[in-house]
């Protein structure tokens, strides 16, 4: 039995590429400029894109350029700050535009320049504080009324927590801070900044553990979990009367802290109800929903509208804590009686166009309305998953029956009905396929769908989807699960669909495998035959493993340049080779103990080809009391001594919150391919 205590970080590759050569050079060049701040604020402002500022944001704000994330027209109301890195670099507006080398030397100079004058020329260019001063010279938020020094310090508190981060100092090559934040902004704004749920009274903001922040602002009293951030009163009004029918869904085409100061901005014309953040999704109100905000021009009457942190044309701003917090504000909606239900949500294929929509569908972007110039959220927004993160508790039908009938709601003699969303699950009892004929078909086209999903739910492989008179015909699923989804809109139903099913059942013989040699017990090399006998039991894939010892061994070991590794740690012999951490062997185990280690590293030597399919079998235990433990296993690994392994693959689970994870690793950085709950 093999006991593996074994742990990595992880981080999420997002970018990596010719920013890194140019950071590195203007920190040779700006000695006053502390590790890691040049790639957050690259990575706060534009997640390392460098922008041309050619797409106008749909709510008119500034937008930014280059790979810094700068302004050279904040409309009389944001700080041009690209004029100001121009005056303390020499380089202009048009060579940073020109490539985000410039710019990210125009920046470190103007940096260097600015902490020089903080500090002076001896002094300490980590200092927070001083890190803090500078940032906030060169942000482009105006340094007027609470709301904008609120939004001007989400952002500064943005690029700190990225600098003190190991995982994004491992991945952009800066070593990390260790900044207190807490002592940068004060125990009290940083319970406040950092914080998804924040309480509001009259007096002042409060965090979870009832600390006071010190700008006057108000809880929302419509939606718990947001910060309640008032737009100027110029920039909304009444409804009129008119009833809320729909919400819209933008794209800032900028920041989460510039849309808040934005809004302050009489000049802008704009606003909006709600703002979430990319990183967490912290959400912030600016107007209240009974009242009109500014996002959707000549549709502003009846509609919500929520902007999200971001760019169009770059999906990393999508983040999943985005999804579901926005998805999470939508079913506070739907469920405030406006009459707006969830399963009107569009769920068709993203555009870069407009593409009006009708007024069935009540939750849709920018570009589904009428007499819109703006496109957001745009081609990268997944509106299969936002539909299916608003309905997220869809009731299924499970049929066992190993044959039968199988028809839409409306029965063999009449239509389906408006507004469904129905899910069967076809499960019969040791069925190894099932086969579904459709004999009817027929929907209202483009406008109500059937989805058929080869397994249990919806996240299996999606067989196809039907509408109109594009029938299935006859489909066969690969194991003995077949999901079926129907979803209509709000008007005009149809005769639907006739069919029938059939199942195959398993053969009930279990496999047996004979093994022929010649002898107990061999000292030279031999060869043994195999004989399964398969009987109907379906085996699916076959594995061996070979493994030998000495009469006076207890342990069993099997020789690595062949492909095979079996490992008792019975015996003394340790054939593991450990690159990081102490091991010991210990009463048929292999232990590592010392958990603040963050990517310990032993490994044993075996060749393996792609040629063939291999099946791993290990135990282990995760012991101890700390937080974020882990533990798994490394495998096809190309250098084990390298941080990551080189290219290589490997597994994971997660004690602390109970998951079971997947890596590929490619080029010693590593990315997650499969996440699953798992006590």
């Amino acid at each position: 039995m093999k006991k593996l205590l074994l742990t990595w970080s992880a981080c999420l590759t997002l970018y990596f590429g010719f920013g890194q050569v140019s950071f590195q050079q203007a920190y040779a060049e700006n000695p006053m400029v502390p590790s890691g701040l040049l790639e957050a604020v690259a990575w706060t402002n534009t997640h390392m894109t460098h922008l041309d500022n050619t797409i106008e944001s749909c709510s008119g704000l500034p937008s930014a350029y280059g790979i810094m994330g700068l302004h050279d027209d904040g409309k009389n109301y944001f700080i041009e700050t690209g004029l100001i890195v121009e005056l303390h670099s020499g380089i202009t507006v048009q060579q940073q535009k020109a490539s985000a080398e410039n710019q990210i030397s125009a920046y470190a100079i103007t940096f260097n320049h600015l902490m020089t004058q903080e500090v002076g020329a001896v002094g300490d260019p980590t200092n927070p504080n001083a890190i803090q001063h500078v940032l906030h010279a060169l942000s482009e938020i105006p340094d007027s009324g609470m709301v904008n020094l609120l939004a001007r310090d989400l952002q500064v508190f943005s690029i700190l927590k990225f600098m003190n981060s190991p995982e994004k100092a491992q991945l952009y090559g800066f070593t990390p801070s260790h900044y207190n934040l807490s002592a940068v902004f004060g125990a009290v704004n940083y319970s406040v900044l950092s914080s998804p749920r924040i309480q509001f009274t009259p007096t002042g903001i409060r965090s979870e553990n009832n600390d006071l922040f010190t700008a006057n602002e108000t809880k929302s009293n419509q939606y718990d979990p947001a910060i309640w951030n008032p737009a100027a009163i110029c920039n909304f009004s009444s409804r009129n009367g008119v009833a809320i029918s729909a919400i819209t869904i933008h794209t800032v085409q900028g920041t989460y802290a510039g849309a808040i100061s934005w809004a302050q901005n009489c000049a802008s014309s704009v606003s909006y109800h709600y703002v979430i953040r990319s990183s967490d999704g912290q959400v912030t109100q600016m107007v209240l929903e009974e009242d009109k905000a500014w996002h959707v021009g000549t549709e502003n009457p009846y509609a919500i509208g929520y902007e999200h942190e971001g760019y169009v044309n770059d999906p990393t701003w999508y983040t999943e804590a985005m999804y579901t917090s926005s998805a999470d504000l939508s079913r506070d909606i739907v469920n405030s009686g406006y009459g707006i239900p969830p399963l009107r949500t569009y769920y068709g294929a993203a555009s870069a166009v407009g593409e009006v929509l009708g007024n069935c569908t009540k939750i849709k972007g920018h570009q589904h309305y009428p007499n819109q110039s703006h496109v957001d959220p745009g081609i990268n927004w997944d509106w299969e998953k936002y539909y299916r993160l608003i309905n997220n508790n869809p009731a299924v039908t499970t049929i066992t029956s190993a044959t039968g009938n199988f028809y839409d709601t409306g029965g063999i003699a009449g239509n389906y009905q408006d507004d469904e969303r129905a899910l069967w699950l076809i499960q019969p009892s040791n069925a190894q396929d099932i086969t579904l004929n459709f004999t009817v078909f027929n929907l209202e086209q483009d406008f109500d769908h059937l989805f058929i999903y080869d397994g249990t739910d919806s996240n299996a492989p999606l067989i196809g989807s039907y509408t109109a008179s594009n029938s299935p015909g006859t489909i066969t699923s690969t194991g003995g699960s077949l999901l079926i989804e129907f979803r209509s809109d709000c008007a005009t139903t149809s005769a639907g669909w006739e069919a029938n099913y059939t199942s195959t059942p398993f053969g009930s013989n279990l496999p047996t495998t004979n093994v022929i040699n010649s002898g107990l017990w061999q000292t030279q090399d031999f060869s043994i035959d195999f004989i399964d006998n398969e009987a109907q039991s379906r085996i699916a894939g076959r594995f061996y493993l070979v493994a030998e010892k000495p009469l006076s061994d207890n342990d069993w070991r099997s020789n690595g340049s062949f492909g095979f590794v079996h490992e008792t740690f019975e015996d003394n012999d340790n054939n593991w080779i450990p690159v990081t951490g102490t091991y010991a062997m210990n009463t048929g185990g292999y232990t590592f103990s010392d958990s603040s280690a963050w990517n310990s590293n032993t490994y044993l030597t075996v060749d393996q080809s792609d040629a063939f399919n291999y099946l791993y079998e290990w135990n282990q235990t995760i012991m101890g009391t700390g937080t974020d433990q882990r533990a798994g296993m490394h495998f096809f690994c190309e250098d084990a001594t390298q941080t990551n392994r080189g290219n290589s693959y490997f597994f994971y689970l997660r004690e602390t919150d109970d998951r079971a994870q997947i890596y590929s690793v490619d080029n010693d950085i590593y990315n997650l391919e499969s996440n699953i709950v798992y006590a």
